[in-house]
């Protein structure tokens, strides 16, 4: 399901923004974005996200307003202690005048700029604060999704009640094809014993009888009734459903391509034909819900 939302906060001079948008798929994808050094949090944000959502390609992505870091200068003394001691050496071998402090803090590596980092109990402040609004994020993504569910039910619903109306007037045109089939029947048997008799009339009935058997769709229609109900019973639950309405879809697409195979009339193969449309429609609107 698609989705977006964007959550803004701040905790002392450090402000951020959540962005989280959700695209269609099958199964749970999901892309995390964070700065450099923010990794700390970034199981936290799978298992909230795993526990809201099971379908759908989720990125998230943290924009982050970090200060300037403050700077100061100190002396590095080792580097120091260690440059004057062989100066003072080299000076007194040659006979030289031992070089001064400020020779010596020009010296690279003598004087070293220090950024000072956030202390320990500031990181994890800034932590949990990040952390509680993505929580707000996450819950305005799932009720972003939840608004565009809503819509797609009330679309699937209509489409429902339309493969309702096909299953229900398979009824009357499986009797028209009973007639049709008898009639054929009838007619290919004459021509074939051309008036000759000899053929026993309960050996005929047994025949058409066998023959009805096959192209009857009774079966079919009863099971399409049953995932119609499913299909219903599905929408109206507060579960994710999208994996078993993808699977019914399956079961109503089965059940027409058996009855487009025993067709004996156009009124039938239409019939079919208009079935698998629908499911169609049905299977494009399941790939948006979770």
């Amino acid at each position: 399901m698609t989705g977006f939302s964007v959550v803004t906060g701040n905790s002392g001079s450090y402000a951020w923004s959540w962005e989280l948008r959700s695209v269609n798929s099958r199964s749970l994808d999901l892309r995390i974005r964070l700065p450099s050094g923010f990794e700390q949090i970034e199981s936290d944000i799978r298992n909230q996200i795993a526990e809201k959502f099971s379908r759908g390609n989720i990125s998230v992505h943290l924009l982050l307003s970090a200060p300037e870091k403050q700077t100061h200068y100190q002396i590095n003394e080792k580097a120091f202690t260690e440059l004057y001691t062989a100066s003072a050496v080299m000076a007194k071998k040659y006979e030289m005048p031992t070089p001064m402090i400020d020779t010596l803090l020009g010296l690279r590596g003598v004087v070293e700029i220090v950024e000072q980092e956030p202390s320990a109990q500031q990181r994890q402040v800034l932590y949990s604060e990040l952390k509680k609004t993505f929580s707000f994020a996450a819950e305005k993504l799932s009720e972003n999704r939840l608004e565009e569910g809503q819509r797609l039910q009330a679309v699937i619903e209509d489409v429902v009640k339309e493969i309702d109306l096909l299953v229900n007037a398979l009824s009357r045109i499986a009797d028209e094809q009973k007639v049709v089939i008898q009639r054929r029947l009838s007619k290919k048997i004459n021509e074939i014993l051309d008036g000759d008799e000899r053929l026993a009339p309960e050996r005929l009935a047994q025949e058409v009888a066998f023959i009805m058997a096959k192209s009857d769709i009774k079966e079919e229609r009863d099971r399409l009734q049953s995932h119609i109900s499913a299909t219903r019973a599905l929408l109206d639950t507060d579960e994710p459903v999208g994996r078993k309405l993808d699977f019914l879809c399956q079961e109503f697409i089965r059940e027409v391509n058996t009855i487009c195979s025993k067709a004996a009339t156009i009124d039938i193969t239409d019939n079919g034909l208009a079935l698998k449309a629908a499911i169609d429609r049905i299977r494009e609107q399941v790939q948006n819900i979770e």
